[in-house]
């Protein structure tokens, strides 16, 4: 298998990504004006979507500890309807909040209902005022019970920075597969922690919407 890329890019810069025609296949709601997401403020050439049915869960697993497999029991107050609701505000009643200060980020499972080539997982993630996420990693699966990584991201600031050319949008990250992956599942790690869990860079775990793309496998 090829090594997978990840890829960082702004929301707001609104410059196509070469090469990246894949379908959404999470069902985020579509919604119109510059807080949708995705839409306007997403970098996919594509504007088509493959209705799948994708639902997502919070996992939660104390034996996981601090790292990937737990869930701030904060975020679980949000329900399963806001990283899908087609908005990518990091203020006001659209996105989740982890708890100020906490220890825990959020495992997020999502069903696609069916197999499809999943090309990549994108965030909408806040990035200033010592809110957002520092840690980003998405994995694969056909069984749901065996995962291979798809690709992670460190948290550089230095791209996310660029949010504050808006201080009420969020940026958009991708994490991209050098070649398409059959797969149902997709699980999903944000944590506003370094990827050791040793130490704590942002003060709150603050996502706006998740988005996962790729292709019907017949195709």
């Amino acid at each position: 298998m090829k090594m997978n890329r990840t890829i960082i890019l702004a929301a707001c810069a609104l410059i196509p990504v070469s090469g990246f025609a894949a379908s959404l296949l999470s069902d985020n709601l579509p919604k119109s004006g510059n807080a949708s997401y995705p839409g306007t403020t997403s970098q996919f050439e594509s504007e088509e979507v493959i209705t799948t049915g994708a639902v997502y869960e919070f996992i939660v697993d104390e034996t996981a500890g601090k790292g990937m497999g737990n869930t701030d029991p904060e975020i679980l107050k949000f329900g399963t309807d806001r990283l899908f609701d087609g908005y990518n505000e990091r203020v006001g009643n659209t996105a989740i909040y982890g708890a100020w200060h906490g220890s825990l980020g959020a495992t997020i499972l999502i069903d696609l209902q069916d197999t499809y080539l999943v090309e990549a997982v994108s965030a909408s993630l806040r990035t200033n005022g010592r809110r957002g996420a520092s840690t980003f990693v998405a994995q694969v699966s056909e069984d749901g019970e065996t995962f291979t990584n798809l690709g992670e991201w460190d948290g550089e600031q230095t791209v996310l920075d660029e949010s504050e050319e808006d201080p009420k949008r969020n940026v958009e990250v991708v994490i991209a597969a050098d070649s398409p992956v059959p797969a149902r599942y997709v699980k999903v790690y944000l944590s506003h922690w370094d990827k050791e869990h040793t130490k704590r860079i942002l003060n709150q775990l603050v996502v706006g919407e998740i988005a996962v793309w790729g292709d019907e496998m017949s195709r």
